[in-house]
């Protein structure tokens, strides 16, 4: 959304414009699959392949096997959770920029976000402390670390490399409270990204609550109902890690609070 901010992508326009060579279920891809089908579930896509790959173009790579598999609605008359919709998004905005997709996360949210306590790669998550993924218990086994950490670049679009502190979340979560300003006063997103993002797009037939899935789906966050309160957000786990966020823009809070209480996780 940066980079729609910047004009540099565009939301309703095909992605084959920026990746002419995609290829979806055996043909190339539709002029209906766009970013906002891709960011709101609603391309058609598979759940996606959790194997992937690592090193140079690890996501370009990962959307090259994507070319075979059959969509699973058409386009933009469905709803189905879909890691390779983010990963096609992420290489749209690589190839738009030249720049690795860990390189733009880091330099277009996380440093001007003042976001310090996340990280996406090996070396930066080296000098951060983490809490690491566990295995379940399993008829009476003991539980083990997951190893390695990451195994997946190709998919760290959907989350499957990412770290960040209680702390950083609730301060991410103010970038959509406060139209696109961070808690330092940087402005990340115009109030216009947010609201695009918050709008609903996605009707949501079955929700999954452990995955933040509510009953509607706007650009990237979920919409709920919790009571009376409109909640937005997002979850999902990964290696025996799990990351949750909910938002409730509506709500009368005290300043600092949510910091509060995740200072105290």
């Amino acid at each position: 959304m940066t980079l729609v901010d910047e004009g540099k992508l565009a939301i309703d326009t095909p992605i084959t414009h920026y990746l002419p060579d995609l290829k979806l279920a055996g043909r190339p891809a539709s002029e209906t699959v766009t970013l906002r089908r891709l960011l709101s579930m609603s391309a058609g896509l598979d759940f996606g392949s959790t194997d992937g790959f690592m090193g140079d173009n690890a996501i370009g790579r990962y959307v090259a096997t994507l070319s075979n598999v059959p969509l699973i609605y058409p386009t933009g008359h469905g709803f189905g959770y879909s890691n390779a919709g983010p990963a096609i998004a992420a290489y749209a905005s690589e190839k738009v920029t030249g720049a690795p997709w860990d390189t733009l996360l880091k330099q277009r949210i996380l440093e001007p976000a003042g976001l310090t306590h996340a990280a996406n790669l090996p070396q930066d998550l080296a000098y951060l402390r983490v809490a690491v993924g566990h295995t379940p218990i399993q008829n009476g086994q003991p539980i083990k670390v997951f190893r390695p950490w990451i195994a997946n670049e190709s998919l760290a679009p959907a989350g499957f490399t990412f770290a960040i502190s209680a702390h950083d979340i609730a301060s991410f979560g103010e970038l959509f409270i406060n139209g696109g300003k961070a808690a330092n006063g940087n402005r990340v997103l115009s109030e216009a990204a947010v609201q695009t993002m918050m709008t609903p797009t996605t009707a949501v037939v079955m929700g999954v609550p452990q995955w933040g899935i509510g009953d509607e789906w706007g650009l990237g966050p979920t919409r709920a109902k919790w009571g009376d309160n409109v909640v937005w957000g997002h979850g999902g786990s990964a290696g025996g890690r799990l990351i949750a966020a909910a938002l409730v823009p509506g709500a009368t809070r005290r300043p600092g609070v949510h910091h509060e209480y995740a200072d105290r996780i």
